[in-house]
């Protein structure tokens, strides 16, 4: 089992009384020898046809690609401060790894384990331009490191 960072669940967000934090999405993929990871790959789907929209997509408009892709076993999204370390985000990764590892391996899965994570008091910046570019600038390099893009 492994984590990695997935850069289309990570942003800069307001949070509350006008602070900033950049939202990261850690997701838990299985290995071909874990229980249950053949469940996790499933067949690529796209639109049958793209120039029409609709409000809600039915499976029988979706075609198969005939590529397999990998889906997550758990996605776990936390708010951050914008000058997070390396260190802070892969110790985190690693925290809800380990959460999860160790209810996979139980056979169940108890999602409320991971809130004590997410409830971890950090101090926030202020929403200012600044604060904002430096968060952007935080999250790019974030969406952009290989190690934990795997």
């Amino acid at each position: 089992m492994y984590w990695k960072i997935e850069p289309t669940g990570c942003c800069v967000k307001e949070k509350d009384k006008n602070q900033i934090a950049i939202q990261v999405r850690f997701c838990i993929y299985l290995d071909p020898l874990d229980k249950g990871y053949y469940e996790h790959i499933i067949d690529e789907l796209k639109l049958k046809d793209t120039s029409i929209y609709k409000e809600e997509y039915t499976i029988d408009d979706f075609v198969k690609t005939g590529k397999k892709i990998k889906t997550p076993l758990h996605n776990h999204i936390i708010e951050l401060p914008i000058d997070s370390t390396d260190n802070l985000i892969e110790s985190i990764g690693n925290q809800v790894l380990q959460i999860v590892e160790d209810y996979h391996s139980k056979g169940y899965f108890d999602r409320r384990e991971l809130i004590y994570i997410q409830n971890t008091l950090y101090t926030y910046d202020l929403m200012t331009n600044e604060s904002l570019k430096q968060g952007e600038l935080r999250l790019s390099k974030i969406k952009t490191a290989s190690k934990w893009l795997k």
